[in-house]
């Protein structure tokens, strides 16, 4: 009776190992949206053949450019959560690049830069002097980072909150410039959502190029079987490079086989020469 007990029990926590383990791989693999809904890199350049991973609303596409309308916008098919994106040959009063709760707003009138978040602005004023006749923007949203340092003998982890970075150059700046952080805004709440550039102002706006590259790590990684010989490596062997000493020696040496060669040869030639005229002498003397 007590060893069918035991049994009954083993089997029991056996099948409840299982299915904690299956509800533990299932909420793991949860955590990590799919692939197929997540944006790839996008480089727009509105040439007609750039435009399948975004959707434009109340706009056109002519040479080269996308025109606006007020309210007009241009999103991403897909989702996207940490990224960096860049915005090129902007002609807008107000312009408004949104992903998830969070709203960040050029006006280029005011020239200041309005982050929103939940209903919440938080307003960068007098930006250095930009040329609004024709702007880029480059917008950055990273997570936060942990760091670990020793206090007192001690483990102290330090973590930092995610943010969002702002950069803009006007017409007449260096290009490299829209990477020098103009604003620097805390962010705590991260979601998946698509990332729209609206434009906010009244009148047409128009865009040459956007660049979206994302950044975060939830892609499904194709597998393949592994092959040992991936791993050998296979060198060349390089030619020995001679020092002009020993080319110089080198020649002499065969130099020297070529003259001792001839000698040989030479030589040979003469004693066949003098066996020749010997043999023919005694046939004579006889």
């Amino acid at each position: 009776m007590k060893k069918r007990t035991f049994n009954f029990f083993a089997i029991l926590a056996v099948v409840l190992t299982l299915i904690i383990l299956a509800i533990g791989l299932f909420s793991t693999r949860s955590v990590f949206a799919s692939s197929s809904n997540l944006t790839s890199t996008i480089r727009c350049n509105f040439d007609g053949a750039s435009e399948s991973d975004v959707n434009i609303s109340n706009g056109l596409v002519d040479g080269g450019k996308l025109t606006l309308n007020a309210g007009g916008k241009i999103s991403t098919v897909k989702q996207t959560k940490f990224f960096s994106a860049f915005i090129g040959g902007i002609t807008c009063d107000k312009l408004q690049v949104v992903f998830g709760k969070l709203t960040v707003t050029v006006d280029a009138k005011s020239n200041k830069i309005i982050v929103t978040e939940n209903s919440v602005d938080t307003e960068y004023a007098d930006i250095r002097e930009i040329d609004y006749s024709e702007y880029s923007v480059y917008i950055e949203v990273l997570n936060g980072e942990c760091d670990s340092t020793i206090v007192n003998d001690e483990h102290v982890i330090t973590q930092t909150n995610g943010k969002v970075t702002v950069g803009i150059v006007g017409k007449n700046d260096a290009i490299e410039r829209v990477y020098e952080s103009v604003v620097e805004y805390e962010l705590t709440e991260f979601s998946y959502s698509i990332l729209s550039v609206v434009n906010g102002s009244s009148s047409l706006s128009s865009i040459d190029e956007i660049k979206i590259f994302p950044l975060e790590t939830g892609y499904d990684i194709p597998t393949r079987n592994y092959d040992p010989q991936d791993e050998v490596v296979n060198y060349t062997k390089k030619p020995v490079q001679l020092t002009e000493k020993q080319l110089r020696q080198r020649n002499a040496v065969i130099i020297i086989c070529s003259v001792s060669g001839c000698v040989v040869v030479s030589t040979g030639v003469i004693l066949t020469v003098i066996l020749v005229k010997k043999r023919r002498g005694d046939k004579n003397e006889k």
